[in-house]
């Protein structure tokens, strides 16, 4: 299905992309974090959960956007369209 020149299905596989890549980036910043906490460097590791707590926020927004898009690509009706 297109629509606005936007490959829906095209829209869904990057949005998942950008999902795992979130994930591991979440789940490597909290290792990293854990790592660090026994050393001279605890303001680091406080900072890398702060790291993981945004990175998860933004994938809570990114699945918010996910249900949008199936949404979307299930209308009925396409969206309407106007010509600037």
């Amino acid at each position: 299905m297109c629509t606005n020149e936007t490959n829906m299905n095209q829209a869904e596989i990057l949005l998942e992309y950008l999902d795992d890549s979130l994930a591991l980036q979440c789940r490597w910043s909290h290792k990293l974090a854990h790592a660090l906490e026994n050393t001279n460097s605890e303001n680091l590791s406080d900072k890398l959960h702060s790291v993981g707590v945004s990175l998860l926020d933004a994938r809570e927004a990114l699945s918010e956007a996910k249900l949008s898009l199936y949404e979307m690509s299930h209308q009925t009706t396409p969206p309407a369209v106007k010509l600037m």
